[in-house]
């Protein structure tokens, strides 16, 4: 298991060094990644220190070794937490099998609550990449001028950004995130429509061309 988990994570670190290289070779190429990510309305000082609060004033060889460090420790940690969660039950066995009363009530635990937190992080997870999605769209909509649904989104976060008082920023954020899953929802619910369309359509074509 060890030697898997070791193999599996060059392989990822591999991917990742790629994918880092040809992102970021490819946005800096297609000019300055700051005007991705910025309104195109944003006055020069603005744009000058939201550049210096992400290190884009930077020379492009730091920026390129600041990127490559933070995906490197990024992916040893997601994969350190990854095989800490797929070896949780194995270690509560292990722990429930020792002397101590105490050690073997947690490993219980931990056997016990397994089920519990890997349904958590399936739903969790599910969740988090709908939004993710929802907003990656939503931005790419907004860097080729489409204001939409991006600017009803923030209209109806302001709205309850406003209603809740002191509690305006947490909510400004669950309703961008809200709205956000939901848009990724459709669409991903969309595409899988499509595609499974066409995948009977193709099946159903070759299984009449084998009766034929």
């Amino acid at each position: 298991m060890l030697s898997f988990l070791i193999r599996r994570t060059g392989q990822a670190l591999v991917v990742i060094s790629v994918m880092m290289v040809l992102v970021f070779f490819g946005v800096n190429i297609i000019g300055d990644p700051i005007w991705m990510l910025i309104p195109p309305d944003m006055d020069q000082e603005a744009i000058e220190a939201t550049a210096a609060s992400l290190g884009l004033d930077k020379p492009i060889w730091e920026q390129g070794v600041v990127l490559a460090i933070v995906g490197v420790a990024i992916t040893v940690l997601v994969y350190g937490v990854v095989a800490l969660i797929v070896k949780m039950d194995d270690i509560g066995l292990v722990l429930a099998q020792r002397s101590t009363a105490m050690v073997r009530m947690i490993g219980r635990g931990l056997v016990k609550g397994m089920p519990i937190i890997m349904r958590t992080l399936a739903i969790v997870g599910t969740a988090a990449m709908l939004w993710v999605g929802g907003q990656i769209i939503v931005h790419g909509l907004e860097t080729f001028h489409i204001s939409e649904p991006a600017h009803s989104f923030h209209a109806a976060a302001h709205w309850v950004a406003g209603m809740t008082g002191p509690l305006g920023g947490l909510f400004d954020w669950l309703v961008n995130a809200t709205l956000a899953g939901i848009f990724g929802l459709v669409i991903g619910a969309i595409i899988a429509f499509v595609v499974t369309r066409i995948a009977n359509a193709r099946n159903g074509s070759a299984a009449g061309g084998k009766a034929a």
